[in-house]
């Protein structure tokens, strides 16, 4: 067999590459012309269409475009095996915290034990996976400016600073560049160092733990702060000192100091660019001024921006509307001035997005009391529309836009439209964090369950329970009066399998009117038997319960009420013997059961008793009931002594509990 040819490339196979297709490319062109030559004058000629610029992220959301919002599957950041998957609220939280933690733990491993990872597989390399630098290893290979500048390249100004300070007292000079990246890395990071990475599972429930809100003031930058000193020691206090500083000021909610500079920029004839402008104007509503006042400065800024020639963007008019729906909504004229805003952006062809609406929103209905009609208004405009990201507020207006509707309007008509436009398209990627979630989803629950129909409810619950919204107990509670009032025994399973798997049934306040619900009237003979199979399984977890040696959490227990409801349950199924066990289990426990059962329960055991001719149990009945002082005592007695044959002590027994 002859051996198989193969091609080697010589050295220079791009050199012949570059020929052969210049050299193919010309005897097509030439082709073309002959043929061109030779054909009808009729035949389409073909047309290159321009290319398109494309982002780096267009394939994948591209093929993000191609997959639906599954509101029957879990969230993304929930996906593991079929029972570990979470379903209330605190098992959703501690699910996504407890990966958060775990990527904390080994990014701690990885910067206390560099030593062991020092190979960088990753092209380009990730600084953040990594082990960080820290100022001490760093000083021990290097000094002088050259340590400061190692440290900017970490991301540690702060420790940067420090060792500027002692070359300073040394008398070792630092370069003008070296200063000016120093000192706009104190304003990035705000005088600090870089902050650890928050990872997403964190991060989602930052608010709703209240370890920080990120939308509260606080002013973090401090007297003689480092950015401060390094500025002062600049050896030439450029225009990008200026606006670096103001930017650093800013951010740290530093007002009075960010608004003092601008007015030296002022005065020096500095112009501000756009970054600066937008970071001035998130000060001024913090300001401790009048609302004239500060709507004087806003406008202020804005006629410096035209008269430098800085054109404005949606960022501009996103950071006057929330300082206006923020700090400033209860102002005399904060409505007229949120739609002369609202005028100008128009005037400069800015679409508003749905942080804008936000605002607006924020501003007419500054007092729970508010009854303006803007808010039909706005959404009968963005009726259908899908929205991007464009500013930080825009994950703020469904929470907003909810809570009003709710609180202020009380319109069901409205918040259906605020929910479709929730749903879409991709519109539910901005509704927010899980403290916005939270408010959104307990607000139109809220309402749903004190107008609307309980089929149309529940079928809401069914599309977002559990997956897309875990119900908390203020809702179940909701849920169970609605139940109540529509006679809606038919989800009374649906709910239980909901309890039981949110952990609520260790709530007596929820599974106390439950059971009151199952016991009101005998159901058709499958649902009847249900509700006995629940009852029983109920008990029956509560026994185990007792006999566990290491109790979890809130104890599982009955309730003389809870007691009464089972009794009832169990003799409408018809199943006699487990009502009395019931009511033996409750004889033993009475002493540290927490209230008594209904008399409506006992009586009707009784009658059943009576009716089986079951003199012992009888006897013990009533007198249980004689116990409790229920009114119903004397007709049983009598019933008892006309029904049943009774010995001479039993009657004389009988009469005496009367």
């Amino acid at each position: 067999m002859a051996a198989p040819m193969i091609f080697h490339a010589p050295k220079n196979y791009r050199f012949y590459s570059t020929i052969i297709s210049r050299s193919f490319f010309v005897a097509a062109g030439r082709y073309s012309q002959t043929a061109a030559s030779t054909a009808n004058n009729n035949v389409t000629q073909i047309q290159v269409p321009k290319r398109i610029q494309r982002s780096p992220t267009s394939v994948l959301e591209a093929l993000a475009g191609t997959v639906e919002k599954d509101p029957l599957g879990p969230h993304y950041r929930f996906i593991d095996d079929p029972a570990l998957i979470p379903n209330d609220v605190g098992a959703k939280r501690s699910y996504s915290l407890a990966k958060a933690s775990g990527k904390k733990a080994a990014q701690w491993i990885m910067n206390e034990y560099y030593y062991g990872f020092q190979k960088d597989t990753a092209e380009p390399s990730i600084p953040d996976f990594n082990p960080k630098h820290t100022a001490e290893k760093i000083l021990k290979h290097s000094s002088g400016e050259e340590a400061v500048k190692w440290m900017l390249r970490c991301k540690l100004p702060r420790d940067a600073f420090e060792h500027y300070q002692k070359m300073k007292e040394e008398g070792t000079p630092l370069s003008s560049k070296t200063m000016m990246e120093l000192l706009e890395q104190l304003c990035i990071y705000t005088n600090k160092n870089k902050p650890d990475r928050v990872f997403l599972e964190d991060d989602f429930y930052v608010r709703e733990m209240n370890r920080t809100d990120r939308f509260k003031v606080q002013d973090t930058w401090g007297e003689s702060a480092p950015g401060d000193l390094l500025f002062e020691d600049l050896p030439e206090k450029t225009p990008a000192a200026y606006r670096c500083l103001i930017r650093g000021m800013s951010k740290a909610n530093h007002a009075e100091g960010c608004i003092e500079l601008y007015g030296e920029m002022v005065d020096k004839n500095i112009p501000a660019d756009l970054q600066t402008s937008i970071a001035v104007l998130q000060m001024i509503p913090i300001l401790p001024e009048e609302s004239d006042t500060r709507w004087g400065l806003i406008e202020k800024v804005l006629r410096d921006m035209k008269e430098n020639g800085v054109e404005p963007n949606l960022g501009i008019f996103n950071t006057i509307m929330y300082g206006l729906g923020q700090f400033m909504a209860r102002g005399r004229r904060s409505s007229a001035w949120t739609l002369q805003v609202l005028r100008e952006m128009k005037g400069c062809g800015i679409e508003p997005s749905l942080g804008t609406w936000g605002s607006v929103i924020s501003v007419f209905y500054s007092r729970d009391s508010s009854q303006a009609n803007i808010l039909g208004e706005i959404m009968d405009h963005l009726a259908g529309k899908e929205f991007t990201f464009q500013h930080p507020t825009d994950t703020q207006f469904f929470r907003i836009a909810m809570l009003k509707c709710c609180v202020n309007q009380k319109d069901l008509d409205l918040a259906y439209k605020i929910d479709a436009l929730l749903n879409t398209g991709r519109n539910h990627l901005l509704l927010g964090d899980s403290y916005c979630e939270m408010i959104y989803y307990n607000q139109f629950f809220k309402l749903l369950c004190s107008v609307e129909e309980l089929d149309k409810v529940m079928a809401i619950y069914d599309r977002c329970v559990p997956h897309v919204w875990s119900p908390n107990f203020p809702n179940f509670a909701e849920l169970l009066k609605l139940l109540e009032v529509y006679d809606g025994y038919n989800y009374i399973p649906q709910i239980w399998s909901d309890l039981v798997a949110f952990d609520y049934v260790r709530r007596e306040d929820l599974v106390e009117p439950l059971f009151q619900l199952m016991a009101k009237e005998k159901q058709e003979e499958k649902l009847q038997e249900i509700f006995h199979g629940i009852a029983m399984k109920h008990v029956e977890n509560v026994k185990e319960a007792e006999e566990d040696a290491r109790p979890r959490g809130r104890p599982l227990m009955l309730t003389g009420p809870t007691f009464g409801s089972l009794i009832q349950i169990c003799l409408n199924s018809d199943r006699f013997d487990d009502a009395w066990g019931l009511f033996q289990m409750f004889s033993k426990k009475k002493a540290s059961c927490l209230g008594i059962p209904s008399e409506e329960s006992l009586k009707k055991l009784a009658d059943v008793c009576i009716a089986n001719k079951s003199t012992e149990e009888v006897m013990q009945i009533i007198g249980a009931i004689s116990d409790m002082a229920y009114p119903c005592v004397p007709d049983l007695v009598a019933k008892a002594k006309s029904d049943l044959e009774l010995t001479d002590s039993q009657q004389q027994h009988l009469t005496l509990m009367v």
